[in-house]
């Protein structure tokens, strides 16, 4: 298993699933999160491997009855590589499978000093979340959350603040309250991914130009060139930030599968 899922399993919408032989050897492994969304829960698998296509088989006719405990109505992943009976096991489970530009957008942060944005001197109401303290910090999330603010986090109501990078997140201050973050988590193989980025409030849209601002010159200072960066865009928003910042900038061809799940009725 990976150690960027390794980190995740402990997390409230976590779920996964390991196939073990008569010597209590490991011989796949299935790891999902689970995903809130207005049509229904969603289930996103974000990693998968199996000794051979029939361990892989067992592991997704597991998942299926699963699934159905947290009346989950979508299956789907991303996966830049996909061996033949990958493919295979996940046909014969049911999973539409197609190869399309990936959602993810990878650059370094050599690339950072090169963006589209305006260089200018960022406002004392700006500042990395390192200087917070717990209580300070926990107002601003609870703001967040009570706005429906959460981006990519799911479970941001109940993830400490080490989960995101001192140095590099930041948040905005409005009279002494925190109106919007900017949050940057850095995983254990060393990629910097923002997971949450949004202002509340009339000068939202400053907000979140000066935050980008501080968030890009501390990466810069702080991480070596080839420090990898992976945006996703989960959003509408985040889309047209990343044409703007990096126009013509596409995703790689990624393996995109997904499926409808059988809901229980009890």
């Amino acid at each position: 298993m990976l150690p960027d899922t390794s980190e995740n399993l402990t997390r409230r919408h976590s779920r996964a699933l390991a196939a073990m032989n008569d010597e209590g050897q490991a011989e796949g492994i299935l790891v999902w999160m689970l995903k809130d969304k207005e049509e229904g829960p969603e289930a996103e698998l974000i990693d998968f491997n199996g000794r051979n296509e029939e361990v892989l088989g067992q592991l997704l006719d597991e998942y299926g009855e699963r699934t159905a405990d947290d009346d989950v109505k979508r299956s789907f992943f991303e996966r830049a590589q996909m061996t033949s009976q990958e493919k295979q096991a996940f046909q014969t489970a049911e999973f539409d499978l197609e190869e399309k530009e990936g959602r993810d957008i990878i650059l370094e942060v050599s690339e950072l000093a090169s963006m589209k944005i305006k260089k200018k001197k960022i406002p004392d109401t700006i500042k990395n979340i390192g200087e917070l303290d717990e209580l300070q910090f926990w107002q601003g999330i609870t703001n967040c959350v009570l706005h429906e603010k959460t981006g990519l986090m799911d479970d941001l109501a109940v993830m400490t603040k080490e989960w995101y990078d001192p140095q590099i997140s930041c948040c905005v201050t409005t009279d002494d309250r925190i109106n919007g973050f900017f949050l940057i988590h850095r995983t254990p193989s060393g990629i910097l991914m923002p997971v949450l980025f949004t202002a509340i409030g009339p000068d939202s849209r400053l907000d979140l130009l000066n935050m980008l601002c501080f968030s890009i010159n501390a990466a810069i200072k702080t991480y070596p060139a080839d420090t990898k960066i992976v945006i996703r865009r989960h959003a509408e928003y985040v889309s047209s930030m990343v044409s703007y910042l990096l126009p013509g900038r596409k995703g790689e061809t990624v393996f995109a599968g997904s499926r409808m799940e059988e809901v229980s009725l009890f």
